[in-house]
């Protein structure tokens, strides 16, 4: 009877499990958010194109005047991203970001009478970032038709370009995050730090 009695309560276990397996996932993705996104970003004064910025600023210092930076501009920060919900508060992927920034500096041919320098336009230089990162999105809230989330994402960049400097460390974090639209596709917003840009607007789609 013992044995008969440990073998109902074993087999009620085990049925139950799947059960509450499932019920758990519903309740992980509850109101029905689905599990994939893939997002699509453009950014702008991502952490390169600053860093550019104040080197061609630091160049200019550096050159005694024979060299000034006349002109930055940067296509944009272009992201490509892939996450996975694995929980209501947390969701894991990956992110391919691509910025080229172009420079151009002033070469110093002379002066005039009055000791002003003269300066002809010179060669522009372009730096193309292709970066790599994984990445992880934290959650606060998920409705029906509004969310809101932090994240990061470290990994490295590589810059055909760079010379002797042609990879490095690359990393980013979303502070506040904000999507709105319905389950399938999503229009978002980010304010954030590093190479996705210091602010981001794009369209999200889940499946």
């Amino acid at each position: 009877m013992k044995r008969i009695i440990v073998i109902l309560i074993v087999s009620t276990i085990m049925s139950a499990v799947p059960a509450a397996a499932a019920d758990r996932e519903k309740t992980l993705m509850k109101p029905g958010r689905p599990a994939n996104e893939i997002s699509i970003s453009y950014g702008g004064l991502s952490l390169p194109h600053m860093a550019n910025i104040f080197g061609g600023i630091l160049g200019t210092g550096l050159s005694g005047g024979y060299s000034k930076l006349d002109k930055a501009s940067t296509v944009g920060a272009i992201c490509l991203e892939y996450q996975r919900h694995l929980g209501r508060h947390i969701a894991v992927g990956g992110c391919i970001v691509e910025e080229t920034v172009m420079l151009t500096f002033d070469k110093k041919t002379g002066e005039t009478e009055s000791g002003e320098p003269i300066y002809e336009e010179g060669d522009r230089q372009c730096n193309t970032f292709l970066t790599l990162m994984p990445s992880v999105k934290i959650p606060w809230f998920y409705r029906e038709h509004v969310s809101m989330y932090s994240g990061l994402a470290l990994g490295a960049w590589y810059n055909p370009n760079g010379g002797s400097s042609k990879f490095g460390f690359a990393g980013h974090v979303s502070a506040v995050g904000v999507d709105a639209g319905n389950s399938a596709v999503r229009a978002f917003a980010e304010i954030g730090f590093g190479f996705k840009g210091l602010a981001l607007i794009g369209i999200r789609f889940s499946f």
